[in-house]
């Protein structure tokens, strides 16, 4: 039988302004399986410290599925098919988008979501 563990926390003192909740994870040995990543009104950041998050299908159809040791996205418009293969272990932070939203770069009704992995970035 597998394992499913969550617990999530809500910040105190100062990120209280800047951070909705974060939430750590533990899946071991469940069904494979997948959900959409669906909209939200907080900029999601997830960080994987053991499988990799598998996009399927992106929000934006022109982009490139892909597999990701961080993540962020939820400021977006149309659902992300995520995959799992039976195991996940990480956390995730939901931002609140004050000031402009993270470098005032991110706002809602954006149609991206992005990742980043350091085994992509160049040496």
């Amino acid at each position: 039988m597998g394992v499913s563990e969550a617990a999530t926390g809500q910040p105190r003192g100062v990120l209280q302004r800047h951070v909705a909740s974060y939430q750590t994870y533990r899946e071991r040995d469940v069904e494979p399986g997948q959900h959409l990543g669906v909209p939200s009104p907080y900029l999601t950041v997830i960080f994987t410290l053991e499988e990799p998050v598998v996009i399927a299908r992106r929000v934006d159809p022109r982009e490139i599925p892909g597999t990701y040791t961080s993540i962020f996205g939820g400021l977006h418009t149309a659902p992300a098919l995520v995959v799992d293969h039976g195991a996940q272990l990480g956390f995730s932070c939901r931002w609140l988008g004050r000031s402009g939203g993270v470098n005032g770069t991110w706002a809602p009704g954006s149609s991206r979501t992005s990742g980043w992995d350091p085994k992509r970035q160049p040496a």
